[in-house]
């Protein structure tokens, strides 16, 4: 058996030549050791195994996670909105209509139309 490490993006990981029947070009071969030693470090430190200059697997710190965009702020926001306007329209809506039907009282479907025409107001 022996355990390569791929740098090549999109390729990019450790390859076992007993599991693996091909092996990308341009991997480094590194002992079984070395393997269990940088799979343990990883998870022991919070690390992420990422290629030196040469290829060989090393241990780097994890990116700092980014904030979300103003446009995924927005995108998120919209898409809440939009799930409580389904929620309006399937369920309390029908009901409201059910009820000024039979009893000719419009205030509750007249209050539900206003929130669902505020919350549209809000989509940006």
């Amino acid at each position: 058996m022996a355990i390569y490490y791929s740098a090549i993006e999109g390729k990019r990981g450790f390859y076992d030549s007993d599991i693996h029947a091909v092996i990308p070009e341009g991997a480094v071969e590194i002992t079984a050791e070395e393997h269990k030693n940088l799979l343990q470090a990883a998870l022991d430190q919070n690390k992420i195994i990422t290629p030196n200059e040469n290829g060989y697997p090393t241990l780097t710190d994890r990116p700092a996670p980014t904030a979300p965009t103003a446009s995924k702020l927005i995108e998120i926001a919209n898409a809440n909105i939009k799930k409580q306007i389904t929620v309006i329209e399937s369920n309390r809506q029908p009901r409201a209509l059910r009820e000024a039907t039979l009893t000719g009282d419009l205030t509750r479907l007249t209050e539900i139309e206003n929130e669902i025409t505020a919350l549209r107001a809000q989509l940006q």
